[in-house]
């Protein structure tokens, strides 16, 4: 399958939350690598290619929007996908967007829609994208 040669960054200190998003990225085929500090997901990022990075927005001490700027201030940026509580979206938007996010979804989504998601990425792999924010399931 080819995407077991893609790696996924999941940007995510409440383990509960990422086992849940690694679970659902592996039996897509995905390597995953969750970490649940800034400079080492950063850190990491830069020494690896990345398919994806899907970062929480909802957790303060990861420093969402840093993280967001400093992923796609690295040579050859993977896409983002932001997520956070579905009420937060509408203050968080503009800051995101200007950090580079290229999408940001409910905590929902990220959890029951992400093979569709993902799909959104692959099919605009090598392609521009403009930012997108759902703020509730389509």
């Amino acid at each position: 399958m080819e995407t077991q040669q893609l790696l996924v960054l999941v940007v995510e200190s409440d383990l509960m939350f990422a086992v849940r998003i690694e679970s659902v990225l592996k039996k897509l085929g995905y390597r995953v690598k969750t970490v649940g500090d800034a400079n080492k997901a950063v850190e990491f990022a830069s020494e690896q290619t990345l398919f994806l990075s899907i970062v929480s927005m909802g957790r303060e001490k990861l420093a969402p929007i840093e993280v967001i700027a400093r992923l796609k201030a690295l040579p050859n940026p993977a896409p983002v996908l932001g997520f956070l509580s579905h009420t937060l979206i509408p203050e968080v938007r503009e800051r995101a967007k200007a950090a580079g996010c290229d999408l940001l979804v409910p905590n929902s989504s990220i959890v029951t829609r992400l093979p569709l998601l993902i799909e959104r990425f692959k099919a605009k792999a090598g392609k521009a994208l403009e930012f997108e924010a759902l703020e509730e399931e389509e």
